[in-house]
């Protein structure tokens, strides 16, 4: 049995000194509640690089060690993964090799996004099979389905 890395930011934000710090341990509860207690295995603080830009966030992430059962709950649980992605080195290279469209960054500060189903009403959508071609037009409204080849949600996403 091979346990895997989540991260989640700690919420704090450059330039923002009203910003706070999600402790680890309060994170630790939060994803506690969502995968069960004895799924978490050690817990510690990293970070990520960050572009500079005021408003974002700052790259410190609180780091949680998961069993595989655990990350299964977190991935295909009721409640989804809330923010809790791996953190895996690859991961960093990936989004450290991808260019940076300052539109999107700009686009994703000024977006309200919807926090709930109901709220999806009257955003523009585009379902897509995971390993599709996809235009990259930033629209921060549009909602973006990725489906695997069995027509399984695998991620919803903003752009």
């Amino acid at each position: 049995m091979t346990n895997i890395w989540v991260c989640k930011p700690d919420g704090t934000i450059q330039c923002d000194e009203d910003s706070k710090e999600i402790t680890l341990e309060k994170m630790r509860d939060e994803l506690a509640s969502i995968i069960g207690e004895d799924n978490i295995v050690s817990m510690k603080k990293t970070s990520r690089p960050m572009i500079q830009l005021c408003g974002m966030p700052t790259g410190s992430m609180n780091a949680y060690e998961i069993t595989e059962r655990g990350a299964f709950i977190l991935e295909r649980g009721i409640v989804g993964r809330q923010g809790f992605n791996p953190c895996s080195p690859e991961k960093y290279a990936q989004s450290l090799s991808s260019e940076v469209n300052i539109g999107q960054v700009i686009g994703s500060l000024t977006s309200c996004n919807p926090t709930t189903v109901k709220e999806l009403t009257g955003h523009p959508l585009r379902v897509y099979k995971t390993g599709d071609f996809l235009t990259r037009d930033w629209r921060p409204d549009r909602v973006n389905i990725e489906v695997n080849n069995e027509g399984i949600i695998v991620d919803i996403w903003f752009g």
